[in-house]
């Protein structure tokens, strides 16, 4: 919605209410999970805890992932290594390198 602009002949006061509405719906469904799925998507790992975009933080990240560890009844060892996996992750250290378009096929 940012790359939006408005032209001659464009309703100003229209953009900025569906900039509104947009923004609004956004941070409502804009879940913990959610934002962690951001950060799994390996063109969005940055963005998703970027301050500038109003990200969470990597810690953010670590813990919503151990979250769901714990309702998945993972042992204390899986957990553990889940939380350097998450780390490693985001410095885009092997063997999380690179990243596509497409997140699922790059997972």
């Amino acid at each position: 919605m940012l790359c939006v602009a408005t032209e001659e002949g464009d309703d100003a006061a229209f953009l900025l209410h569906a900039w509104t509405v947009f923004n609004r719906r956004f941070h409502s469904m804009n879940t913990n999970i959610h934002s962690l799925a951001l950060f799994l998507h390996p063109l969005c790992r940055k963005l998703a805890i970027n301050e500038a975009a109003k990200g969470r933080s990597l810690q953010f990240m670590v813990d919503t992932a151990l979250g769901l560890a714990k309702q998945w009844r993972w042992s204390k060892e899986q957990a553990t290594r889940l939380a350097a996996d998450v780390k490693h992750y985001y410095q885009s250290e092997v063997p999380f390198t690179g990243g596509g378009n497409d997140g699922l096929d790059w997972w």
